[in-house]
């Protein structure tokens, strides 16, 4: 777990020296993208024998004013499992954003509450497993402007997640649903311009 968040923070202190003087003057954001790579790990009983894995995120971002920002993103994560092999976490999320903006600096901390759907399924001894659900929790981190219209994005997010029961090649198997929670840190640029 340390391996990650060391990384953040050293990606993130990178960026802080990378960034120039004329990228600090705060602007109001209008609409963008984002795209992030990032480490997500599934955790409870339900996921005891589900591993970390490795992901990616496409979203589009839209300032509503100075400090709120809305997310809009979907996301895909890979995770080796001891029952049916390599289990596949699909997810499309919402998420609005306060930013805290600081006068004169590249540094633009945020904190958002984020909503998904989320899809898993694998394909195990030729049979089809999919299980629903929902994700709800908290993300925090940082932006620093490069240039006047691109972001360094970092971000934490963690969450508690419930799915359904399992379907098995379309139909349900009752008692199979499942809660736990979900940690994602996630590393990635955002192309935004203002208004």
């Amino acid at each position: 777990m340390r391996s990650p968040i060391c990384a953040l923070e050293a990606l993130t202190a990178l960026a802080l020296v990378a960034a120039p003087a004329s990228a600090q003057a705060p602007v109001t954001p209008g609409l963008g993208i984002g795209l992030a790579g990032g480490y997500y790990s599934l955790a409870g009983d339900a996921f005891a024998g589900t591993d970390a894995g490795f992901g990616g995120e496409a979203s589009v971002h839209f300032g509503l004013g100075p400090v709120w920002t809305i997310l809009g993103g979907v996301g895909i994560s890979s995770h080796d499992d001891a029952s049916v092999g390599t289990l596949t976490n699909l997810r499309i999320s919402a998420e609005p954003r306060y930013m805290l903006r600081l006068p004169s600096s590249p540094i633009t901390p945020f904190l958002g509450v984020r909503a998904s759907w989320a899809r898993l399924s694998a394909t195990f001894a030729g049979d089809d497993y999919s299980q629903t659900g929902y994700i709800i929790g908290g993300t925090g981190g940082v932006q620093v402007r490069m240039t006047p219209t691109l972001k360094f994005e970092g971000a934490v997010t963690y969450a508690s997640a419930s799915f359904g029961d399992w379907a098995v090649n379309g139909s349900t198997v009752t008692g199979t649903d499942a809660s736990g929670t979900i940690l994602a840190l996630q590393l990635g640029v955002v192309y935004q311009r203002g208004k």
